[in-house]
């Protein structure tokens, strides 16, 4: 894999939803609350600024980032930079939606693998979160697919069992202000399918 420097700043924790405004050299990558987020602005040339909607409860921290160059010592050029330049508390609209619980059989000489494929339209901060509660012991991993799902991978159990689960998950959004607001009406999330197969087996 090649090398890559990277210069951060890093977003607190908050209790209120916020809208920040950074200053970078570059496009500036925001992960926050284990997901990516899309920037509300974004400026037509660089060094720019722009803002990103941080929902509540949530921390992470923005990112420019480069290949290294050569055999040197990977470090970041000397004129790239990220750095946040005010903060505004806003309110937040969200959506929430669950699949039925799913039961998935598992064999000891099988790798089975679960895909969640999700549907999210319109006016939220990044890519939705996600969830699974029930049991989950033999969970092996649960990692982006293609867009929008999500995968979950299993281990093999030492005898065939059924592992019931159900997953959830969410989208947010910024208010005009302060003041509470409803999703806009082309916001749409839905969890269409779940579907469970066996795989090639994981080296």
């Amino acid at each position: 894999m090649a090398r890559r420097w990277v210069v951060r700043a890093p977003v607190p924790l908050h209790d209120k939803s916020r809208i920040v405004e950074v200053e970078s050299s570059e496009y500036a990558s925001l992960y926050a609350g284990g997901h990516s987020i899309n920037p509300l602005t974004t400026p037509t040339t660089y060094p720019g600024k722009a803002t990103y909607f941080v929902p509540a409860g949530e921390a992470g921290e923005f990112e420019v980032d480069g290949l290294c160059g050569g055999c040197s010592k990977c470090a970041a050029p000397k004129d790239s930079f990220v750095r946040i330049i005010s903060t505004k508390n806003i309110a937040s609209w969200r959506l929430d939606a669950s699949s039925p619980e799913h039961d998935v059989l598992l064999d000891p000489d099988k790798d089975m693998r679960t895909t969640f494929t999700i549907i999210a339209t319109g006016g939220a901060s990044g890519d939705p979160s996600f969830r699974l509660e029930g049991d989950q012991g033999y969970i092996r991993d649960t990692v982006y697919g293609y867009v929008p799902s999500r995968m979950t991978f299993w281990r093999r159990p030492s005898r065939r069992t059924v592992a019931t689960i159900k997953a959830y998950t969410s989208i947010e959004g910024p208010c005009p202000s302060e003041q509470p607001c409803q999703p806009p009406p082309e916001a749409k999330l839905a969890i269409t399918s779940v579907v469970t197969e066996e795989i090639e087996p994981v080296k």
